[in-house]
């Protein structure tokens, strides 16, 4: 329960006692004790009321109360603030990665200018080395088949040789 609440109920209960205090002066009829039977039961019917009062504040709870609207305000506009705060680092950091990732973006194609030449260079390069290649290649099968067709007839040469040979050593 909030403490103003407490601090009205009891001086709502403060005043009524002055109230009765009052009252009791100012009857002068002091008739088999009912004065006194009057202040006692006002003060009961004082407690009571103050009692119910003070329940039914405290069932309310703190956030009924315009301090604990109040309270509940500020809490949620910290925690706002909070969150505010945190956006705009949170920006901050993506503007940071934002400037690196140009920066790295704006090198890369610095680099590229650079090697676009290198790039061109090299496709003539392929094409001057594929065509020597090929033409390697088609010297390289003349060769071979150069040299097979060498082989080829020097073997025919050592058969004969060697027929020739054996048939001169085996007519004798």
């Amino acid at each position: 329960m909030d403490i103003d609440i407490i601090i009205q109920i009891f001086s709502g209960f403060a005043a009524f006692i002055i109230l009765m205090v009052a009252f009791y002066k100012s009857v002068k009829v002091n008739a088999g004790g009912y004065k006194t039977l009057i202040l006692i039961i006002g003060l009961c019917i004082a407690s009571i009321i103050m009692a119910a009062v003070a329940v039914y504040f405290s069932a309310l709870g703190p956030e009924k109360t315009v301090k604990g609207h109040i309270l509940e305000q500020k809490k949620e506009l910290y925690e706002v603030s909070e969150a505010i705060s945190k956006l705009q680092r949170y920006i901050e950091e993506q503007n940071i990665l934002l400037s690196q990732a140009k920066e790295t973006i704006s090198q890369l194609e610095k680099k590229k200018h650079e090697l676009a030449p290198l790039v061109e260079a090299d496709d003539k390069t392929i094409d001057i080395v594929a065509k020597i290649h090929e033409n390697d290649l088609s010297a390289r099968m003349i060769r071979e088949r150069l040299i097979g067709a060498f082989i080829g007839i020097a073997g025919l040469i050592l058969i004969v040789i060697f027929v020739n040979i054996t048939r001169f050593y085996f007519k004798k």
